[in-house]
């Protein structure tokens, strides 16, 4: 939001300007994102500490690990291999003594785990819901958190009542505590889910609204659209579960509207109507890019002007 964007360079970590200009010189080991508070989380010395704009320490690196501030101002760190929450000056709101932690939910909840149990707390550090879960998830817009029980996936709301039963398979060998948003309703009211090996979408009820048919799913984006494999093939369907064109790999769609694509080989980028705007291909040994008229748009030249200019490298 503050036009800045994180870039390495000879190893380091900076932030450039739309320009691709350097403000801040990548003098950092690593370095994430600019929060809408101004501050950037960054390691150096291998500890983790927060910069302002220009670069300054407003935090010292003082943290094993530490992440991007939330909206209500506070972030995940962790010290002496545990983790608790800071506040924008770097002091400890609530104390690290949990085993791993999210961040928190819009409901003012967050899922922390300790002693090999998940449950959530307030922001105070108060328990909210008891740790008594396998493990567990963010909550959710629609209010909802995944939660895991016997190995198995179910859904449940801010006062820890059990919405939808634990009954689908959870396939990955890492908690759902480890993985940002996994199982997590999407904004248009849908939830991943696995049943018998195969993928669906379920409603806030645990109806199935698109049936468990895809190989592999993620899932649904800001604009409706979630990745599927079916026969081999990668796509988007919609929340009708209608499959768009198929591809051999897509990737998630960008805020300009477009995804990455790879097709026999060749990649591009498609809108969400699923048209082809942009392709790589090659010109004379050269990688050109194209339009959907099949006309070079980088480098500026034409084919004749590529190859003639070809043999003289």
């Amino acid at each position: 939001a503050n036009g800045l964007a994180e870039a390495r360079e000879n190893k380091g970590s900076g932030f450039i300007n739309a320009k691709g200009e350097w403000v801040v010189p990548p003098k950092f080991e690593k370095a994430e994102r600019f929060d809408a508070n101004g501050l950037a989380v960054v390691r150096e010395n291998e500890k983790w500490g927060y910069i302002n704009i220009k670069g300054e320490w407003v935090i010292p690196p003082k943290f094993e690990e530490a992440w991007t501030f939330d909206a209500n101002g506070l972030a995940a760190a962790k010290e002496n291999k545990k983790w608790g929450y800071i506040n924008t000056k770097g002091e400890w709101k609530i104390q690290p003594k949990f085993k791993y932690i999210k961040p928190f939910a819009a409901n003012g909840l967050a899922a922390v785990m300790d002693n090999g149990k998940v449950g959530y707390i307030n922001t105070q550090g108060e328990v909210a819901i008891p740790l008594k879960f396998d493990d567990g998830g963010s909550f959710a817009d629609n209010g909802l958190a995944a939660i895991m029980e016997n190995e198995k996936i179910g859904y449940i709301n801010a006062k820890g009542e059990m919405v939808i039963l634990p009954k689908f398979e959870y396939p990955h060998i890492y908690p759902i505590l480890w993985v940002s948003n996994e199982w997590t309703f999407a904004a248009n009211g849908l939830a991943r889910i696995r049943e018998n090996e195969k993928y669906g979408y379920i409603d806030a009820r645990g109806e199935r609204v698109i049936p468990s048919r895809f190989e592999e799913a993620e899932d649904f984006d800001a604009r409706g659209f979630a990745q599927v494999k079916e026969s081999g093939k990668w796509s988007y369907i919609n929340t009708k579960g209608e499959v768009e064109v198929p591809f051999e790999w897509m990737g998630n769609f960008s805020a300009n509207g477009l995804a990455p694509v790879r097709e026999s080989e060749k990649e591009g980028y498609i809108d969400t109507k699923s048209q082809i705007v942009v392709s790589k291909d090659e010109v004379c040994g050269i990688e050109v890019l194209i339009n959907g008229r099949d006309e070079i748009i980088w480098p500026q030249k034409t084919a004749d002007q590529i190859c003639k200019e070809r043999p003289a490298q």
